[in-house]
């Protein structure tokens, strides 16, 4: 029988939040210091925008086994969609940042 958590649309959501929960943690650990909303002004003020969500993106590796240790394959595809939806916008963004 198919659980409730294996939909494409939860991994979808799933992987959308992680690379914000990540990023934020990534702020908490290293700039205390500072808003977050500071801390996004900063990372845009100097172009680092794009390495901070790389660095976030990675996150979804988590998400993704955890999906599939518990055997929840079309979760872990919504994971994987949503990933590669952000590292398309990450290559655009450095495409557009280099012109």
């Amino acid at each position: 029988m198919r659980s409730k958590f294996d939909y494409v649309w939860v991994g979808l959501v799933v992987g959308v939040l992680f690379p914000l929960l990540t990023c934020y943690i990534y702020y908490k650990f290293n700039f205390k210091t500072l808003s977050f909303a500071e801390f996004i002004k900063i990372t845009i003020k100097v172009n680092k925008y794009t390495q901070l969500m790389s660095l976030s993106v990675a996150g979804n590796i988590l998400a993704f086994f955890l999906f599939i240790w518990r055997n929840y394959l079309y979760s872990a595809r919504g994971v994987l969609i949503t990933t590669f939806l952000y590292t398309a916008v990450i290559v655009i963004m450095l495409v557009k940042s280099r012109l």
